[in-house]
């Protein structure tokens, strides 16, 4: 009978050392995947830095060889889509322009430029509709969302068109800004956009 116990006893003691031991790996083996991980993680951000890092270090060394010359052929296309997206974003902050104490104002000055003759049509903002009928009392007034401030008048029979919207204001204006902005821009550059003389 006690020798019964004492293999019963012995069983058990090893069943709960064998439970021991397998918990035991098995938090080893999380630690390590948690450790592993962690690792590729680390060496990932390390590759992404010095990836970065490199191919910053060959565009300069790219961009230093270069001459003016060359410079510049590879800065002008990059020139011209960030024009075209600046002209995109002035046109779509025009609306800004529209303060609320000052804009009758400008409506009417805008109003005021235009040749005297009696304009048939004159097409606004749908928000400038009683300005317009104040501003031309003889004419009809039609809206469009496509104009952000000002007027575009047509005469009775169509030949003659005058726009003095915000929108066309900029496109004249565009050629006179675009300028002094790419050389604003350049010069924030660290090497004030790549045209120093070689």
């Amino acid at each position: 009978m006690a020798r019964e116990q004492l293999i019963e006893s012995l069983r058990r003691e090893c069943g709960e050392k064998i439970m021991t031991l397998h918990e035991d790996v098995r938090l080893k083996v999380e630690s390590i995947g948690r450790e592993k991980q962690s690792r590729v993680e680390s060496l990932r951000e390390e590759h992404g830095r010095k990836k970065e890092l490199v191919t910053r270090e060959q565009k300069e060394r790219i961009m230093t060889g270069l001459s003016v010359k060359e410079r510049r052929l590879v800065m002008l296309p990059a020139e011209n889509v960030l024009g075209e997206r600046l002209y995109a974003l002035a046109g779509a902050m025009l609306s800004r322009l529209r303060y609320p104490e000052s804009y009758p104002l400008v409506f009417k000055a805008l109003a005021a430029e235009l040749p005297e003759t009696p304009w048939a049509k004159v097409t606004v903002n749908p928000e400038d509709e009683m300005l317009a009928a104040e501003c031309f009392p003889q004419s009809s007034i039609l809206t469009s969302m496509s104009i952000s401030g000002g007027m575009l008048v047509q005469s009775e029979d169509g030949a003659v068109e005058v726009d003095n919207t915000f929108e066309k204001r900029l496109q004249r204006s565009w050629t006179q800004l675009l300028p002094s902005l790419m050389n604003e821009i350049r010069g924030r550059l660290p090497d004030g956009g790549g045209n120093r003389d070689r």
